[in-house]
């Protein structure tokens, strides 16, 4: 009993663990007042020029994607 009690606690923290950072990544554009569609284009630029989204490359994206943003990476 202690064992499946046990096994269904981590696999509800690990099933939460995307939803976090996918809200943490939200907030972090609403508090710079991007809105979604800027988000969207920046994002499938970056992956028209070779960004991979990737858990090993995720960090570069999220770089690309604020230098975009901030109006650095020409379209």
């Amino acid at each position: 009993m202690k064992t499946a009690v046990s096994v269904l606690a981590i696999a509800a923290t690990l099933v939460s663990l995307p939803m976090v950072a996918n809200a943490q990544r939200s907030h972090y554009r609403q508090a710079q007042g991007v809105t979604q569609d800027a988000y969207n284009r920046c994002f499938q630029l970056a992956l028209a020029r070779g960004q991979n989204v990737s858990v090993g490359d995720r960090r570069s994206l999220e770089l690309f994607i604020d230098a975009c943003l901030r109006g650095k990476i020409p379209f």
